[in-house]
């Protein structure tokens, strides 16, 4: 999967959990509230690769990414 794919589907994701309700809440704080998304990348012939990504949310629902490289 090439870097843009990656970057369609990390966010594809978020956006679908966050609007169902799959997330665990974090803190909240004067920049909004924290969230944490678990993500799950297919790999080719292997199991998913899956990690938790920081994402903030901000005003009007917009949520945005903490953690740009899943770290």
């Amino acid at each position: 999967m090439d870097a843009e794919n990656l970057q369609a589907e990390f966010i594809k994701q978020a956006q679908e959990k966050y609007a169902n309700g799959d997330y665990f809440l974090g803190k909240l704080n004067i920049n909004g509230q924290h969230i944490d998304i678990e993500i799950a990348i297919e790999r080719e012939g292997k199991r998913a690769a899956t990690f938790v990504a920081g994402w903030m949310v901000r005003q009007k629902g917009v949520i945005t990414n903490n953690t740009p490289l899943g770290g």
